[in-house]
C-alpha cells in the first residue's frame, strides 16, 4: 500500500483557540512548548470528528511559530502565515492511500525526511493520520526513529484508539484520549455557526459529544427525516399487535444503510424517557418522546443488543425482528 504526503494542507485556520473543549490536553501541550519540554512522539486518539486533527494542527503550528505566545501560535509571523497557506516546508501530513501504512510508507515519507534538518524552522513535524493502520512491521521501523530521534523530530499520531500500537511505541509516546464533549459545548458551537436552535439542539443530542458529527448532522436534512420516521415507528409500537411488529420490522430495510443512526435515535429517546421519569424535565433534552417508561427500560436494552448483534451477525432482518419483539413484550 502506498501513502500520500502533503506539506501543510489546511482546511481552516488552526490554533489551540479554535479547539472546542479538551482543556486538559491543550493546557498540557501549551505548557510543554512554554517550558521547552516537547516530547518526540504524541498519540491523539478519538473517533472521527472528535477534534484530534485540529489539536494536532494547532500543536504543529504553535511548535513552528516564531513568536510563540504562551505556548500558542501568534497567527501573524511568517511561519504561521505559511502554515495556513498550505506550504509549510517543515510540517508533513502522512496518511494511507490504501487500508494501511506499511514499512515502505514509513521509510519513504517519514524516515527519509528525518535524515535532513528542518528547512527553515525549529522542528520537522510529522502528522500521521489513521495511525491505527500502521502495520507492526512499520511500527518497528518508526520505533527506531522515535527511540533515537533527532532533536528536531516530532511525531503526532492520530488514531481511533491505542489498541493497535505495539507496547514499545506506546511506552515512548505521550498518549492523549479525546473524551466526548458535554452536550452544551456542542450545542453552543453549532449555534455560533449560525445553525438554528432547534436543529442545533437535535444535532447536539445525537452527536453524543462528537463535535464533528454534530456539524454533519446539523447539515444533514436526511437525518432529520430519518428521526421523524423512527419516532413514528416508536409511536406505532405502543399500539401494535404481534402481526404488525413483523410488518414494521420490514420497514427497517429502508434504513439499512444508516441503521446504527436509526438505532441511536431509538436508544436516546428511550434514555430521555427514563431521565424524565427519574429526574424530571430539567434533565431531558428531547421532549417529543413516543414511549412509556416500561417500554423505555426494555427498549434501551433491546436496542443495545441489536447494535451489538449487527456488528457480528449478518442476518439484518432477524436482528431487527428480535429487537422489536423484545420491545413488544415489554409493553
Amino acid at each position: 500500500m502506498s501513502a500520500s504526503i502533503s506539506l501543510g494542507l489546511q482546511d481552516k485556520p488552526s490554533s489551540f483557540g479554535t479547539v472546542v473543549g479538551h482543556k486538559r490536553i491543550i493546557d498540557s501541550l501549551r505548557n510543554a512548548i512554554s517550558v521547552g519540554k516537547v516530547s518526540h512522539a504524541y498519540i491523539f486518539s478519538g473517533l472521527s470528528g472528535s477534534g484530534k486533527s485540529l489539536i494536532a494542527k494547532g500543536f504543529a503550528k504553535a511548535l513552528e511559530c516564531e513568536n510563540n505566545i504562551c505556548g500558542d501560535s501568534c497567527g501573524f509571523c511568517k511561519s504561521c502565515r505559511v502554515f495556513e497557506s498550505g506550504n509549510h516546508p517543515d510540517v508533513f501530513y502522512v496518511s494511507p492511500e490504501g487500508k494501511s501504512l506499511g514499512v515502505d510508507d514509513i521509510r519513504d515519507h517519514v524516515i527519509k525526511n528525518m535524515e535532513t534538518k528542518p528547512y527553515l524552522y525549529r522542528y520537522k513535524v510529522f502528522i500521521i493520520d489513521y495511525a491505527h493502520t500502521i502495520t507492526p512491521q512499520a511500527q518497528n521501523a518508526l520505533l527506531k526513529t522515535i527511540e533515537e530521534p533527532a532533536d528536531y523530530g516530532v511525531f503526532l499520531l492520530l488514531s481511533v484508539g491505542t489498541g493497535s500500537f505495539l507496547p514499545t511505541v506506546l511506552s515512548r509516546s505521550i498518549a492523549y484520549k479525546l473524551e466526548p464533549l458535554a452536550f452544551e459545548q456542542v450545542y453552543e458551537y453549532l449555534t455560533t455557526m449560525g445553525i438554528d436552535k432547534d436543529t442545533a439542539r437535535l444535532a447536539a443530542v445525537y452527536a453524543q459529544g462528537n463535535i464533528g458529527r454534530g456539524v454533519k448532522l446539523a447539515e444533514d436534512e436526511e437525518f432529520i427525516q430519518l428521526r421523524t420516521k423512527i419516532l413514528d415507528i416508536m409511536d406505532r409500537l405502543q399500539r401494535a399487535d404481534l402481526s404488525e411488529i413483523l410488518i414494521i420490522a420490514k420497514e427497517f430495510t429502508e434504513f439499512k444503510d444508516r441503521i446504527h443512526e436509526a438505532l441511536d435515535i431509538m436508544y436516546l429517546c428511550y434514555r430521555d424517557v427514563l431521565a424524565l421519569h427519574a429526574a424530571g424535565r430539567q434533565y431531558v433534552i428531547q421532549e417529543d418522546l413516543p414511549a412509556s417508561v416500561g417500554c423505555a427500560i426494555a427498549g434501551s436494552s433491546a436496542v443495545l443488543s441489536a447494535k451489538n448483534r449487527l456488528r457480528h451477525y449478518t442476518n439484518f432482518q432477524l436482528t431487527i425482528e428480535i429487537m422489536l419483539i423484545e420491545i413488544y413484550y415489554s409493553g
